[in-house]
């Protein structure tokens, strides 16, 4: 079994879609859709139209059960590794 390293960056959507297009990045997560002036080739996908699925400990689902969206605030989901 390997083992996977999450790397969450934080910045402007044009630095992070820059980054795709040249495969720095494997992933952008945005709040809007690609707009038509962005010369990069990617894909839109709603989040809500797709599957997202996490995972954590048993201990940790029944703290956190029903506590959606908070959860997120109170969760080891993803850290920050720098600051802008």
């Amino acid at each position: 079994m390997s083992n996977m390293q999450l790397i969450c960056e934080e910045d402007v959507t044009q630095r992070l879609l820059a980054e795709l297009s040249i495969q720095r990045l494997d992933l952008v997560l945005a709040d809007a859709p690609i707009a038509g002036s962005v010369k990069v080739k990617a894909f839109n996908h709603l989040l809500g139209e797709c599957g997202v699925h996490f995972f954590a400990a048993p201990k940790l689902v029944k703290r956190i059960r029903g506590m959606f969206p908070r959860v997120w605030m109170v969760s080891p989901f993803l850290r920050r590794l720098r600051t802008l």
